[in-house]
């Protein structure tokens, strides 16, 4: 689980890394799993709502490391929930698609399963970071919605 704002980043990034790429039941601790770490995570999330977007930074970002980390014996996947535009940054649009077709291997498949979140999400550039890489876009424009979307987006993996 990353978290994305404008320079968060030990380094300025604009992602810092709230949870490692892990199981959701690895063990985390003696008491606590990953889930329990992304549970604690997610509630602190709203403090980033309202600031400026890295998001054509965060997505590639994420997906290298997630392309790296490729197990063969579960279904590899990078899930993004946005809900704004890509507002900072270098890349352009084009360049961050271009990035992830030369990043994307069909034969060590990583899905990118890209979520707007309350009807702000640019969808046409979502939906252009995720034909990049096989994989889909959903749009969640209610709590109850982003549920159904979460569930539909892990079962489409």
């Amino acid at each position: 689980m990353w978290q994305f704002s404008n320079d968060i980043g030990d380094a300025g990034e604009d992602w810092r890394e709230a949870a490692p790429l892990r199981r959701l039941d690895a063990p985390i601790g003696d008491e606590k799993t990953r889930v329990d770490l992304i549970r604690q995570q997610i509630s602190g999330a709203p403090a980033y709502a309202g600031g400026s977007t890295g998001l054509y930074e965060s997505v590639p970002a994420a997906y290298r490391l997630a392309t790296r980390e490729y197990n063969p014996a579960y279904v590899n996947s990078v899930a993004v929930f946005s809900g704004g535009v890509n507002n900072t940054g270098s890349l352009t649009l084009t360049e961050l698609v271009s990035e992830l077709e030369s990043l994307h291997d069909p034969d060590r498949p990583v899905l990118l399963v890209m979520i707007g979140i309350g009807g702000g999400a640019d969808r046409a550039a979502l939906t252009q970071m995720a034909a990049a890489t096989d994989g889909r876009v959903f749009e969640a424009n209610t709590p109850d919605g982003l549920l159904t979307v979460l569930a539909q987006s892990l079962l489409s993996r």
